[in-house]
């Protein structure tokens, strides 16, 4: 039966070449360590699964240039053991689809990702209690720039402060399960980005602080809600679409912050600020909103504000 070449690393030393049978990346020997797809190996895979049992001693996994090109789809279950993942750019080229399963990648683990690694995916589902170590403090998912679907179960990815979105105009579904994300601080949304999505429940990052959105962004957006932050910069022609927004309690309160800014809001029905927030607002800029049905401001909301 035909099979293919790959390179094993046994106890990070010796070197050894393993054929495999085409259809089987799975059942790899107890005593490797580290696996290296070279160029060219493994051709012939186009969906690679990978369970925690079938690796379990595996600590490094690198794909080199042109690596893996065949495979379309990854699935990764468990490797919390898995301490290096290594890929260079041109690795794994043609991935559409990622899939990290719960309770997955917890361990210590350093990712080394090539500049275009994965700019062709365009699904990405992430399990519960899962990249719970990651110890970069910055989440960039401007490099999926081809996705269309991202979806984080709840409480995973727990270490991440900062978190940008530039382009990303193919996404239209962006789902955060609860206590997930649950420490990011600092969103900035880049200019033209986001077109496409018309779902972005910002209530989910409890800690947020701060949200900057570049211009012409967020164009399908319907509904806003943004909670006990203390800075929002919204950058012309964007978020035009918005009809409900929401100001939760204790928000923008700010010392700098004096000055509200509704003019993006051209087509909303409903604003909403509610109690103890914008206390420090001290001048409101508004463009008539024909399609304005409520405004309601909560008890001690804008009290500085001049008339």
């Amino acid at each position: 039966m035909e099979g293919m070449m790959c390179r094993f690393e046994i106890d990070k030393s010796s070197v050894v070449e393993w054929r495999w049978i085409v259809d089987d990346l799975k059942s790899i020997p107890s005593v490797v360590s580290g696996l290296v797809f070279e160029e060219g190996s493994c051709e012939e895979v186009e969906e690679l699964i990978v369970n925690e049992d079938e690796w379990e001693n595996v600590r490094s996994i690198e794909v080199r240039r042109k690596g893996l090109r065949g495979v379309k789809s990854v699935r990764l279950n468990g490797l919390n053991g898995l301490e290096l993942l290594r890929i260079e750019s041109g690795g794994l080229l043609n991935v559409e689809r990622i899939e990290i399963g719960s309770n997955s990648l917890n361990g210590g683990i350093e990712f080394d990702l090539g500049e275009d690694v994965l700019k062709n995916v365009k699904s990405i589902e992430i399990g519960s209690n899962s990249l719970t170590t990651v110890p970069d403090q910055s989440l960039d998912l401007s490099r999926f720039e081809e996705s269309e679907r991202i979806v984080i179960e709840s409480n995973s990815m727990t270490r991440f402060v900062n978190m940008t979105m530039n382009g990303l105009n193919d996404l239209n579904e962006f789902e955060i399960g609860s206590g997930s994300l649950n420490t990011i601080e600092w969103i900035e949304i880049g200019s033209n980005s986001l077109n496409s999505l018309s779902s972005f429940d910002m209530s989910r990052f409890v800690n947020m602080r701060g949200l900057l959105i570049g211009s012409d962004s967020l164009s399908q957006i319907e509904n806003l809600r943004l909670n006990k932050l203390e800075m929002v910069e919204i950058g012309s022609g964007s978020v035009g679409g918005v009809n409900v927004l929401e100001i939760g309690s204790n928000s923008l309160n700010s010392v700098d912050y004096n000055t509200l800014d509704l003019r993006p809001f051209v087509n909303a029905k409903r604003i909403i600020i509610s109690w103890n927030s914008l206390k420090n607002v001290e001048s409101l800029l508004v463009n008539p909103i024909p399609s304005l049905m409520e405004l309601s401001v909560g008890f001690n909301s804008l009290s500085k504000l001049r008339r």
